[in-house]
């Protein structure tokens, strides 16, 4: 227990960016730190041999763990190392989904807001994100992304496969949702509200 009587917990934000979606390329996307936590090296392992063969997958990121950086061999994995700015926004866009397979490894493992998944939704990505701990609260199951079980490689492989044979209408319209979603639910001046209202009703 940490001792705090009076807790409100304020989502943070991301910035809308300026990237046309367009058509779908065929990758799946991972961003983040390479450690086991994240879930990048299990996703290789246990969901890539399941999807469509065509697709592969970017790595943008710093490895962090040698277990996941023997995964990035993979021969459908291309590591492009850590991306920002308008090349990651690009990257996002065109993504045919986006992942945060995150696993559940006990306490320590524990994920704070899951801002990786709000920043691709903001830039008109597909994002598929495990349904755990603080991730849970920067996607909007089934209009900013989907939640999936972590850990599950059947059901992230079959939501992979439905987005992926999504008609360019579809994938168009869930995006417009998404973007609109997370302009209104997901702005800084939202969050600036809600800090100053939890100070003034502190105590």
């Amino acid at each position: 227990r940490s001792g705090f009587q009076s807790v409100r917990v304020v989502p943070l934000a991301t910035h809308l960016s300026q990237i046309e979606a367009g058509e779908p390329e065929p990758y799946i996307l991972f961003v983040g730190r390479l450690i086991p936590q994240k879930g990048c090296g299990w996703f290789i392992r246990n969901v890539l041999p399941l999807v469509d063969a065509r697709l592969h997958l970017v790595v943008a990121g710093i490895v962090w763990n040698a277990d996941e950086k023997e995964a990035l061999a993979h021969p459908r994995v291309t590591f492009r190392g850590p991306a920002f700015g308008a090349e990651l926004n690009k990257l996002r866009a065109r993504a045919t989904a986006i992942i945060v397979p995150n696993l559940d490894l006990g306490m320590e493992s524990f994920e704070g807001f899951g801002l990786t998944a709000t920043e691709g939704a903001a830039d008109g990505g597909v994002v598929l994100a495990a349904d755990l701990h603080g991730i849970a609260d920067a996607v909007r199951d089934g209009v900013t992304g989907f939640l999936l079980p972590a850990g599950d490689a059947q059901s992230w492989a079959e939501k992979i496969h439905e987005i992926d044979c999504w008609t360019q209408a579809q994938r168009r319209t869930f995006i417009e949702n998404s973007r609109a979603t997370v302009a209104r639910l997901y702005s800084w001046p939202r969050v600036a509200d809600e800090t100053l209202d939890a100070y003034n009703h502190a105590g």
